[in-house]
């Protein structure tokens, strides 16, 4: 039923018939008017896909990309469990331009519509949100608080998660360490809500004088009359298409300049990311070489210690009485230089002495 609804573009589970099956085909744009005709179905309708959906909620809270700055995860289930769900049928407003914001809106499943001034402006997807300035502050007067931009209209069936203000400052009364993160989110949020204020306007502007471009050759066309009419049609088609041309071009340029500038900051985080990885290599050296040149610094050159040779021992001599020579001695053994230790000498060495 979700992608019967529009709300799911892919089917979740295949169906296979395991013997003769009659079915019942029903498409989206008859399902579509056949609850607009009965009002009672329709909100049972309502309740059952909501309860299909009621256990996607809280997920795509906590791990949305905004709040990915909150590292508590408590604080964001605290949000994904006390956010509040609705469904809208395509052509309902969700918001509308101009009006005073309580509440956070996130488009969770299907598309939407952005327009301003009553010009279709973008068009939008799961993911998207709107109104988190509405939940910063602590100002409860309604001329200081923010008003939406744009007015976001369903084009398909929309799930869209509702965090109330309420919610919002009673987590962060309950988690205060997130108030910092809250203000540094609030901060990037205000900087882009203008950024794309701007750009819309810009838009707008450019279509309104398109739009009065065509309407005077239109009427230059229709007050000339005659046989000029025909080359004025032609003339206004080749402008009109001169121009669908410079504008497809100029977005196309554009296009190309974003993907060149993505890859260029890819091969300069590639490039800063072996860098880390090679000065995280070589840090233990560097650390070691910076310590030594502190410790010359500050002590000097290291000079090396000189080794002194161990002193002797000291020989204590007996006196001269204590000793005897071979020639005073009855006994080999009590002379200093026995003769039976000596070595025997040749006849030579004998001659020769």
């Amino acid at each position: 039923e979700l992608v019967m609804l529009g709300v799911q573009s892919q089917r979740t589970a295949s169906i296979v018939a395991g013997t003769v099956c009659c079915t019942w085909e029903v498409e989206h744009n008859q399902i579509l008017s056949i609850l607009d005709r009965h009002p009672v179905e329709r909100m049972n309708f309502l309740k059952l896909v909501e309860e299909h959906l009621g256990k996607l909620a809280a997920p795509q809270i906590i791990y949305h990309p905004l709040f990915v700055g909150f590292h508590q995860q408590s604080f964001r289930t605290l949000i994904g469990v006390n956010c509040e769900r609705k469904l809208y049928f395509p052509g309902e407003t969700v918001v509308r331009e101009g009006t005073i914001g309580d509440r956070l809106y996130i488009i969770n499943l299907g598309t939407a519509t952005l327009q301003m001034h009553k010009q279709h402006v973008t068009q939008v997807r799961g993911g998207a949100y709107f109104g988190y300035l509405s939940l910063c502050g602590s100002s409860s007067c309604d001329r200081d608080r923010e008003r939406f931009a744009v007015t976001v209209v369903a084009e398909t069936m929309c799930q869209v998660l509702i965090v109330p203000r309420a919610t919002f400052q009673h987590a962060l009364s309950k988690y205060p360490e997130m108030k910092e993160p809250a203000r540094r989110l609030e901060e990037e949020e205000r900087f882009r809500v203008s950024r794309q204020r701007q750009a819309y306007l810009r838009m707008v502007h450019r279509r309104r004088k398109l739009k009065c471009i065509i309407e005077a050759l239109r009427s230059s066309a229709a007050v000339a009359g005659g046989p000029d009419i025909v080359a004025m049609n032609a003339l206004l088609d080749s402008t009109f298409q001169g121009w669908r041309t410079v504008t497809i071009r100029a977005a196309e340029l554009r296009q190309a300049d974003e993907e060149q500038r993505k890859m260029n900051a890819a091969r300069i985080e590639a490039w800063l990311r072996r860098r880390r990885e090679q000065l995280a290599l070589v840090q233990p050296r560097i650390e070691l070489k910076m310590l030594v040149d502190r410790n010359l610094k500050r002590r000097g050159p290291l000079k090396l210690a000189k080794h002194l040779p161990p002193p002797l021992p000291s020989i204590r001599l007996h006196s001269q009485s204590y000793y005897s020579t071979a020639e005073t001695s009855e006994s080999p053994y009590m002379s200093p230089c026995p003769l039976w230790a000596r070595t025997p000498q040749s006849s030579r060495q004998g001659r020769w002495l």
